[in-house]
């Protein structure tokens, strides 16, 4: 028989290539008309912002940007715009521009950098290296308002950060991590006038000084799966440099302050930190160290937490937002579920302060808070939640005489319950109403005897509702609120004062061309009662929300501003405003 054979020609799978993005744009305009006796207005700059995003994506690789200018940059400031460019792989990425790293708790954590960021995660071992700018150089006027030179007026020296983290091990198992970064303000990015001036003796005085920080840390996480577990810590050591400005130290000065340093040849490393009498601390203790560790687990549908922080007095980091030095704060918390019926969140928080025993004082402060809600489909649901707070301080003796300790007892209290139900049963208005009330206490007692120096009791209520027309496409949406608070006497307040809130507001909103147009109106009232200035406000807004294409929403909206004082009707501060924004996702 015969034999017939095919040949087909070798085609390859053509991979795709998909591009997203968004391009967006945002202005407000303000027009003012105040009185020209109120001398506390503060007038608002018209401003707008612009940002968009793009990303590429082919296979296994992915390139990306984003974009955002703003008329509130200003050279003189930090930076607000943001410029991004990034490549990712699935075991690489790389990103050059504003960048936002994550390196450790202690060592760079949240702090906006413009340079480069890089990492490699592979499953047992992980790399981060980040280098750039985290403060910008900016310069203060040098003349006052009325023209006098202002000598050395101060500004920011351009901060630059170099830093990294090395990961060994699986994030899923047992891993340990070693972090490190230095900040370095560079002296020649501001002039010397702007931060040098000369006293009377002929010494220079600076009104800001160049700063050298190094941090290192080390940290381990334990990951256990099949128990649901995660636990893990981190110790972190800093040292500081008040004033680069300062000539650095010989080996000779070493051996005389510290010996056992003197391996250390300070114009060696000098490149990488100034060593110079400035440095805070100049022997490593336990003072200029911070630890923390964290334990969580589910449980019997409890996802329990628990974590410990505390940081030495003379511990610094200048990659790091906010931290609260010579302070330890202990959290644990734990969140109760059943399915979507049952919430309940409850925790307790102890802060305390002079860790080093350095301060007079010694404060402590402890929080216990408990919030629950009881959600069963087809019935109301129920809501509540439980805060209570109490704040005391401690003499040290070796600091301060007993006679001249004050000491204090705080406590804050507060409670709310509420309710809500979905009313789909009224066939043509469905209706969503949600009810709450909430009460509260302050008191402050002061000295051996506790006086009372004042007590505060409030209380609110508070009932919106929300209308949806099933016979039209028109939504409806009514808030009431009401608060009051007495603050009675005591040895800050020889008279009882009472102050309230009321605020109302209603908003309507209509749907034409199956929701491409949604035109509102919105109306909001605010009345102030108490030892203050007694004021009311009103608001009135007109606006629309708009998608006429594809991915494209555009808003707009004017809104008016009515503020009146009871005591002088003819005094006025109201303020016009018109929103804008467009947006186009492609």
């Amino acid at each position: 028989s015969h034999i017939w054979s095919i040949k087909t020609p070798k085609i390859r799978a053509r991979i795709p290539l998909n591009f997203t993005g968004s391009v967006n744009f945002a202005s407000n305009i303000y027009n003012h008309d105040y009185s020209e006796t109120l001398t506390d207005v503060l007038e608002n700059e018209n401003d707008w912002m612009a940002w968009g995003d793009a990303s590429l994506n082919y296979g296994i690789a992915t390139a990306y940007t984003n974009l955002l200018f703003s008329s509130r940059e200003d050279k003189n400031t930090q930076r607000i715009n943001r410029h991004t460019l990034g490549f990712k792989l699935p075991f690489w990425e790389v990103v050059a521009g504003d960048y936002t790293p994550q390196i450790s708790n202690f060592v760079l954590n949240n702090r906006n950098q413009y340079g480069l960021y890089s990492r490699l995660y592979e499953r047992q071992i992980g790399l981060e290296v980040v280098a750039g700018e985290i403060v910008r150089s900016t310069k203060l006027p040098d003349t006052d308002e009325n023209g006098v030179a202002i000598p050395a007026p101060g500004g920011t020296f351009r901060q630059e950060v170099v830093g990294g983290r090395l990961r060994l091990g699986t994030e899923q198992g047992f891993c340990i991590s070693i972090s490190g970064a230095r900040n370095r303000d560079i002296i020649s990015s501001l002039p010397k006038e702007q931060y040098t001036t000369t006293n009377h003796l002929g010494d220079d005085v600076y009104s800001v000084m160049p700063k050298d920080n190094v941090v290192l840390s080390m940290d381990v996480r334990i990951h256990v799966p099949e128990q649901n577990m995660v636990f893990g810590a981190e110790v972190a050591g800093s040292v500081l440099n008040t004033n680069t400005l300062d000539p650095i130290i010989t080996s000779e000065d070493i051996e005389q302050i510290a010996p056992e340093l003197d391996m250390i040849d300070p114009t060696e490393i000098s490149e990488f930190f100034t060593v110079n009498r400035n440095m805070r601390p100049f022997l490593p203790s336990k003072h200029n160290f911070a630890v923390t560790g964290y334990y969580r687990t589910l449980f019997l549908n409890n996802l329990i937490s628990a974590s410990y922080t505390a940081v030495g007095s003379a511990f610094n980091s200048l990659s790091i937002n906010e931290l609260a030095k010579d302070t330890s704060q202990l959290n644990i918390s734990d969140h109760f579920f059943i399915g979507r019926y049952f919430n309940l969140n409850s925790g307790f928080t102890r802060t305390q302060n002079n860790l080093a025993l350095t301060g007079s004082e010694t404060h402590t402060s402890n929080t216990w808070y408990a919030q629950a809600m009881l959600r069963i489909p087809n019935y109301p649901y129920l809501k509540g939640s439980y805060f209570y707070t109490d704040s005391s301080n401690k003499n040290n003796s070796r600091v301060q005489d007993a006679a001249a300790f004050v000491p204090y007892k705080r406590n804050t209290n507060s409670f709310s319950v509420g309710l809500g139900y979905d009313f789909w049963q009224i066939p043509i208005v469905p209706s969503q109403l949600d009810i709450s009330y909430r009460a509260g206490s302050n008191n402050n007692l002061q000295g051996k005897t506790e006086d009372t120096l004042y007590e505060i009791f409030s209380n609110s209520i508070n009932v919106s509702m929300t209308n949806r027309l099933t016979v039209a496409p028109l939504r409806t949406q009514f808030v009431f609120s009401k608060a009051t608070q007495e603050k009675e006497s005591g040895l800050l307040t020889p008279t009882d004062i009472t102050s309230g809130n009321l605020n109302l507001f209603a908003r309507l909103e209509y749907a034409f061309l199956a929701e491409k147009l949604i035109p509102y109106v919105s109306y909001r009232r605010v009345s102030l009662t108490g030892d203050l200035a007694e004021k009311s406000f009103d608001y009135i807004s007109l606006g629309l929300d708009a998608r006429p294409i594809q991915g494209m929403n555009i808003s707009t909206g004017l809104s008016q501003k009515y503020q009146k004082y009871t005591a002088d009707p003819n005094l006025k501060n109201n303020l016009l405003t018109w929103n804008f924004m467009i947006s186009q996702r492609f």
